[in-house]
């Protein structure tokens, strides 16, 4: 629904505007309209209506109509304004520019022109969203793929996308698929959730994020329906379990994946398809405590829990072994390190004692070679590297993942360094480093636009430097150029 705010303090100007939109506009989309006969109470109706237009005369009896839009800036009400005026003059128009103001129209308004406006509002709104929830997804992908830290530009446009309580993951993994069957997917999971889905090229999966009303989605059926798109080819499903936030998506594209790993191993060996399944957390509990004695207690834990299930033997701890590799492997693929490599294929180990010392071994060899491979890479170099790419791409469209590629670094090793060494993320240093520019342009004694300075520090249009510098400065763009005037 696009709404549509009129202020006037003449009542034949208000039903005239309001037929004219309501009864005689040929208009592509749902219009709602709302009057306000003065500054005051369209501020009030603002607030409630949420317009996406106002239409607002110049001369008004207590508050000119300037005076008005600079009221709505500074309570950060975000919506195109047009100008109503019987006063055809230059000056009006001039700084109705200056107040960012989308149209000017004269009175008696003509039909032709109102619609011209309002078509125009709609479609740059249309954009704005489109290319608003475009980033959202981008970032949600790297919060997916990377644990990356849980921010994002614009919290409205997610719950605009995905506007119930819980996330779920499905994972489809084919090799002979490819990436055609993405909008198919992305259609046939729309029945039962809202969804996203993206093609991940480099493992051969779609993954697509579901977001729905009840904690349970009906999973039987969304398999059928996955089945129906791909009886073609040969593919693996896995369906996460829910959470009830947006910040958990990686956790829950790793359970999805873990489902995966252990549906295969199921074929070749069903124990260790199950150890694997029931113990991923302890084995990262495990690899990540730092006090040896505190590890081999959970080793010895950890390996009570499997042999309360299974007689001990010799395959079985070879088994034991391979699935503790394997389940860290996939916590350090995740964090963008080197892997652990398996001793246990051949290690002939019979008893539990030997099991976690073998186990303290491997972790503890592994964490020394890492020493030695963060010797080699030297850190404190790609920080100057990450900081001097940014600088000259910003005005780009770049995301985590390019600043990646283009470093041959893991977008997870990145997001280490921005938190060591920037103590922020990447999305705020880069959102800061293009409100700086903006401030210099905004400074300078040339008359840019707002739209100018915009696409000048590498965003798609006025609206989001908008909203992106007024979270860092507290006021709008101009505003801030007002200060140097």
């Amino acid at each position: 629904m696009f709404r549509v705010l009129i202020v006037d303090d003449e009542e034949i100007i208000l039903r005239g505007v309001k037929r004219l939109i309501e009864k005689k506009l040929q208009l592509p989309f749902e219009v709602e309209v709302c009057v306000a006969a003065s500054a005051a109470a369209a501020l009030e109706e603002a607030k409630v209506f949420g317009p996406d237009l106002i239409l607002t005369d110049i001369r008004m009896p207590e508050t000119d109509g300037f005076a008005f839009v600079e009221q709505l800036r500074s309570r950060n009400i975000d919506c195109d304004i047009a100008i109503l005026t019987s006063h055809a003059d230059f000056t009006y128009a001039k700084r109705a520019i200056s107040f960012q103001v989308r149209g000017f129209l004269l009175k008696p308004v003509e039909k032709r022109e109102l619609e011209e406006i309002l078509l125009d509002s709609y479609r740059r709104g249309e954009e704005n969203r489109e290319e608003e929830e475009r980033e959202c997804l981008l970032q949600l992908r790297s919060i997916l793929l990377y644990d990356v830290e849980g921010e994002l530009a614009d919290e409205d446009i997610l719950h605009g996308m995905f506007p119930y309580r819980y996330f779920t993951v499905v994972l489809v993994e084919s090799e002979t698929a490819g990436g055609r069957y993405a909008g198919l997917l992305e259609a046939e999971i729309a029945y039962f959730a809202c969804s996203r889905t993206f093609y991940l090229a480099s493992a051969k999966q779609y993954v697509t994020m579901c977001n729905h009303e009840k904690f349970n989605l009906d999973v039987d059926l969304l398999k059928a329906g996955v089945r129906k798109l791909f009886w073609q080819e040969k593919y693996y499903c896995s369906v996460s379990i829910s959470s009830n936030s947006w910040t958990e998506l990686h956790s829950l594209y790793t359970n999805a994946r873990l489902r995966i790993f252990y549906e295969k191993l199921y074929v070749e060996n069903k124990v260790l398809a199950d150890i694997s399944f029931i113990t991923y957390r302890d084995c990262i509990e495990i690899f990540t405590e730092n006090d040896r004695q505190k590890m081999r207690e959970r080793i010895g834990e950890y390996l009570d829990k499997i042999l309360d299930q299974y007689a001990a033997s010799p395959g079985l701890f070879q088994g034991i072994g391979s699935s503790f590799v394997r389940n860290c492997n996939t916590y350090l693929e995740n964090l963008g390190a080197g892997r652990m490599e398996n001793p246990f294929e051949e290690s002939g180990i019979e008893s539990k004692e030997e099991m976690i010392q073998a186990i303290q071994h491997s972790i503890l060899f592994y964490r020394e070679r890492r020493k030695e491979a963060d010797i080699s890479r030297n850190e404190p170099v790609c920080v100057p590297r990450i900081a001097a790419y940014i600088s000259c791409h910003y005005t780009e469209d770049i995301s985590l993942e390019t600043l990646a590629e283009a470093l041959e670094l893991h977008p997870n090793y990145i997001c280490a360094v921005f938190k060591k060494h920037f103590g922020e993320s990447f999305l705020t240093y880069l959102q800061k480093v293009r409100v700086s520019a903006a401030k210099e342009m905004l400074r300078s004694s040339r008359d840019y636009t707002l739209k100018e300075v915009a696409e000048k520090v590498g965003y798609p249009n006025a609206d989001r430097l908008i909203r992106v510098f007024k979270k860092y400065e507290g006021v709008t763009p101009g505003e801030f150029k007002k200060m140097y005037e």
